[in-house]
């Protein structure tokens, strides 16, 4: 059988404790490449979160996005899927976010949002991104827009995912309990300790097939 498309998670699988690619790895993906195998990276993070897992760094084709509500194809730059909330059920969960949820972020394609009323939890997990990246010589820049308890944007771009902080148990009963009630919605892990929202359309294995 010919391989034609290598799809790899990220964290867990393919990145390092340190969250890297290592040599070894990217030297086996470097000969697949010439091998004329396709090389997919899938992730929960943000596109901006995964603009250094791609050439020149490292030999990669597609990437999935958001748990593949966004499919990228590097070399042409063109957006093969975009998968965001809708507008109406993007108010309703940033209502409760920001009338509950003691910290926050949310994503368009070109912005981070975020709500931190500790202060820390959402800089601290920001910075572990550039300095990975700044390890590899590769400086990221995003929109970032801080808010203030209870501060809904009165123009919101298009939403690709929300994620809470909360790590109460029956805080995030009584959230996913509210997600329900919302039938375009979905709501998992993303990622370490976090929570994410999506459209229910959303997932890795959709955006594969």
């Amino acid at each position: 059988m010919t391989i034609k498309l290598m799809i790899l998670d990220l964290d867990g699988t393919l990145l390092n404790d340190q969250k890297i690619i290592t040599e070894r790895n990217k030297k086996v993906l470097e000969k697949l490449h010439e091998n004329n195998v396709k090389i997919a990276f899938a992730s929960g993070r943000t596109n901006f979160m995964m603009r250094f897992y791609q050439e020149p760094y490292v030999k990669c084709d597609y990437h999935l996005a958001f748990n593949g509500a966004m499919i990228q194809n590097l070399k042409t730059g063109e957006m093969l899927e975009q998968i965001t909330v809708s507008d109406q059920s993007a108010r309703k969960v940033w209502q409760y976010l920001a009338d509950n949820a003691d910290t926050y972020t949310c994503y368009s394609k070109d912005c981070m949002y975020f709500y931190d009323m500790t202060k820390n939890t959402v800089k601290n997990k920001y910075k572990k991104y550039t300095d990975i990246a700044k390890a590899e010589n590769i400086i990221l820049k995003q929109k970032v827009i801080k808010l203030d308890k209870y501060e809904i944007p009165q123009k919101i771009d298009p939403i690709f995912k929300f994620v809470t902080y909360e790590k109460n148990e029956k805080w995030l009963s009584n959230f996913r309990q509210y997600i329900e009630t919302i039938p375009d919605l979905t709501m998992e892990a993303t990622g370490y300790d976090v929570t994410g929202v999506f459209d229910q359309k959303v997932s890795k294995e959709n955006a594969v097939l």
